[in-house]
């Protein structure tokens, strides 16, 4: 069972409505507001850890050194390396230079399920 053990978090305002992204990578964009990080391209912030519904809302965000639940994208296995796929759930990867979140501390058995994390930005492969 994913729980949330450790938060060190941040708040920012929100781009739009994030209500249906809580556990969920985001990122910050050139204006200064949280949005999903959609994508392996893009540096993450953290893990949205509540569901702001508009504009300007604070988007509270787990960050580096929180332990927390997210959502996974397909199959994860303990210990892996995870990144941002499609609405900002996590998936495992191997890929060098990849843009990370962190580790998974607990294994998720495919699409849509609870998994812990370790939170700890940066590239895959990187010192």
């Amino acid at each position: 069972m994913a729980v949330t053990r450790r938060v060190c978090s941040v708040s920012y305002p929100a781009q739009g409505d994030l209500s249906a992204s809580q556990f969920c990578i985001v990122c910050m964009t050139a204006e200064g507001r949280v949005v999903v990080n959609g994508g392996i391209a893009t540096a993450n912030l953290g893990i949205l850890l509540n569901k702001p519904t508009a504009t300007g809302q604070a988007a509270r965000v787990a960050i580096d050194g929180s332990v927390v639940k997210m959502i996974a994208s397909a199959a994860i296995n303990e210990n892996a390396f995870v990144a941002a796929q499609v609405l900002g759930h996590g998936s495992a990867t191997t890929t060098s230079n990849e843009y990370t979140v962190g580790r998974a501390l607990s294994a998720a058995a495919g699409t849509g399920e609870l998994f812990e994390v370790l939170v700890a930005c940066g590239r895959y492969g990187t010192a």
